[in-house]
């Protein structure tokens, strides 16, 4: 999926389930009018993994790593449902199997996970990181919102505080928007 593409599909994302522009993003929105969707939040997961999307018995779980910190899983949460509205057909496909980094992690259970340390990945694995990741850089990080602060601040800490994303996150996202 083009890059484009997936910024609107997460400006769309916004427009339904959060269209006051709540920070932090109002997740509970989508999982209470999806019907097919829980988060849930563990300290029974490696400390290399952030979070995890799977399919069993017709539901998708979210699995989010507790012990990270918040702007982390709040990250890792839009991450999360990046794979969910980009990659759910994959996921219905491969429900036996799944998109997995570390194939021990969670019981073996085949999940989609996101690993901190993706250098194991295949090159479509990373594909499907990627696309993930620009779904919740623009969902948490709305490109127009962010020059409006960016302009306001200059300052990385502020924006990210603004948006209660990492500093690292918000730096990313003010390179990908030539503003840094």
């Amino acid at each position: 999926m083009n890059i484009e593409t997936i910024k609107q599909l997460a400006r769309d994302t916004t427009r339904q389930y959060n269209p006051q522009g709540l920070v932090p993003f109002p997740f509970d929105a989508i999982v209470d009018s999806r019907g097919d969707l829980d988060i849930f939040y563990s300290t029974a997961t490696s400390d290399d993994i952030s979070g995890a999307i799977f399919l069993q018995d017709d539901r998708f779980t979210i699995l989010i790593n507790s012990t990270k910190p918040n702007v982390r899983q709040y990250f890792t949460i839009a991450h999360e449902l990046g794979h969910y509205f980009i990659h759910r057909e994959w996921l219905v496909e491969n429900s036996n199997k799944g998109f997995v980094d570390y194939s021990d992690t969670l019981d073996g259970q085949g999940m989609l996970l996101r690993p901190d340390a993706p250098e194991t990945m295949t090159s479509v694995d990373l594909q499907k990181e990627r696309e993930a990741n620009n779904f919740a850089a623009e969902l948490l990080m709305p490109e127009s919102e962010v020059r409006q602060v960016w302009e306001l601040t200059h300052d990385i800490v502020e924006c990210a505080k603004t948006f209660q994303v990492s500093r690292v996150a918000m730096a990313v996202r003010l390179e990908r928007l030539a503003l840094q």
